[in-house]
């Protein structure tokens, strides 16, 4: 602990990987706690709280996420964060299940399954939807290069977590073909999603530690 005498406030920060470790269990916590809702609440509504899982992902995540970085990075305003998050993940959400059916689509006009089962389609997918994630996010960041590094981070930690999460879903649940939303839809989902969130955290948590050490050194020299 580190008192910044300047500005009359106190650095609660533990040190080292500690705060990477926080971020990414904090997150993977809060990831995995809304997919349990959405998974719990498909057979209820016939299948649609899988279409609103980004919006109460978003809302889940970027709420414990702001208790962190309002701890660890106290100089910054983070009252828009949960919002922003909101907003990120839903947009985000969109995006895939636009892009989804946009591939369904190609692949039944083609009559063949190439697109769908290419592991290049839901790594891209996934990708563009965590980068408008991260772009929404980052709007709360002060920093340019911090901007930057946040879309790329959650790029890569959408991209990677669907890719490995889906590779984990297909060994566990057998693949259903249809139009309507099914509840092994929703357990792909939610083992897609619980591994993203893993993935997110950890892939994050290092631009996180790398803000918080930024702050530490900062309060350390005034």
């Amino acid at each position: 602990m580190s008192e910044n005498g300047e500005h009359g406030h106190i650095v609660n920060q533990p040190l080292g990987l500690s705060v990477w470790l926080w971020w990414t269990l904090t997150t993977t916590v809060a990831g995995i706690a809304s997919w349990i809702v959405i998974t719990v609440a498909v057979p209820f509504t016939l299948g649609f709280a899988l279409l609103g899982a980004g919006t109460v992902t978003g809302l889940c995540v970027g709420w414990a996420q702001k208790k962190i970085l309002q701890q660890q990075i106290p100089d910054q305003d983070w009252s828009r964060w949960v919002r922003f998050s909101t907003l990120g993940a839903t947009l985000g959400w969109i995006i895939v299940m636009l892009l989804v059916a946009l591939v369904i689509v190609l692949d039944r006009l083609l009559f063949n399954q190439t697109l769908r089962i290419n592991p290049i389609t839901p790594l891209i997918i996934s990708s563009v939807a965590g980068a408008v994630f991260g772009w929404t996010q980052g709007q709360c960041l002060q920093y340019r290069q911090g901007k930057v590094q946040w879309v790329l981070a959650n790029a890569a930690g959408w991209g990677l977590g669907a890719i490995i999460g889906l590779k984990i879903a297909e060994a566990v649940v057998p693949y259903q073909d249809g139009i309507l939303i099914s509840y092994s839809d929703a357990t792909s989902a939610f083992i897609m999603g619980s591994v993203a969130s893993v993935v997110l955290g950890a892939i994050t948590g290092f631009v996180v530690l790398k803000m918080s050490t930024r702050l530490q050194t900062a309060s350390s020299s005034a």
